[in-house]
């Protein structure tokens, strides 16, 4: 929720808002799958070997959460430079 508020809040001008929600929705540990697969997505340009964490605590809780699954073969690729490992997910 604190980034789907994050995006509102900066289409709307509020960019200060928006940062601080998004600074609250990566603070916060997620509980179910699509929060941790959006929560990876957040951290994929800035943080990520976080992101790939995030996705695979997704991909734990649920094996066809297919967001994460692509998101982390991205992050895997393009962001750490690995992608036999890409591959591979």
């Amino acid at each position: 929720a604190y980034f789907l508020r994050s995006r509102v809040r900066r289409a709307a001008g509020d960019a200060r808002g928006a940062d601080a929600d998004a600074a609250e929705g990566l603070r916060r540990e997620p509980t179910d799958a699509l929060s941790w697969a959006v929560r990876g997505a957040w951290r994929r340009p800035s943080d990520p070997a976080g992101a790939v964490a995030d996705f695979d605590r997704a991909l734990l809780a649920n094996p066809q959460t297919w967001d994460a699954l692509l998101n982390k073969a991205a992050a895997l690729a393009d962001r750490l430079n690995r992608p036999a490992d890409a591959v591979v997910a």
